[in-house]
């Protein structure tokens, strides 16, 4: 019989004994992210925080869209690639996250899903192309 210590990593570990290690984790993971998800009372602190946070990773993505869309870091890249780079990123991010929560997902109405990605990818591609062309104060006030 398995003694639980050896049940993620072991091929040893009968089938069993796998499911159900498996099962508790995805149990604890499960409430963990009900736990972060549940509405909480009002914190004000904790919001201005949040956005100033949110405001800098703007800005920073604004900089380095500008930094790699100019002369600063060798020859220009293109605003397609700078948006591609940013969307395969963002897409390991989220899909990481997804497999470690594994969220039930409904089917989206798929014109307006495909609508909105497109309307979303040309602006974040555009956004990319006129930074190269502004300075980059005046490019962080026009995102927000």
């Amino acid at each position: 019989m398995c003694d639980g210590d050896h049940a993620a990593a072991s091929t040893r570990c009968p089938p069993v004994c796998k499911a159900v290690f498996d099962l508790l984790l995805h149990a604890r993971l499960r409430r963990i992210a009900t736990l972060m998800f549940q509405p909480k009372t009002d914190n004000p602190g904790l919001a201005v925080f949040l956005m100033i946070i949110a405001t800098a990773f703007i800005a920073a993505t604004t900089l380095f869209a500008k930094a790699l869309g100019g002369d600063t870091l060798g020859p220009p890249l293109h605003p397609l690639q700078i948006s591609h780079g940013r969307f395969v990123f963002a897409f390991m991010a989220l899909a990481s996250v997804a497999i470690v929560l594994r969220p039930r997902f409904t089917p989206p109405h798929w014109a307006l899903h495909i609508a909105r990605t497109s309307f979303g990818w040309a602006g974040v591609t555009l956004m990319f192309a006129a930074v190269a062309f502004i300075p980059l104060a005046d490019a962080t006030a026009i995102v927000f």
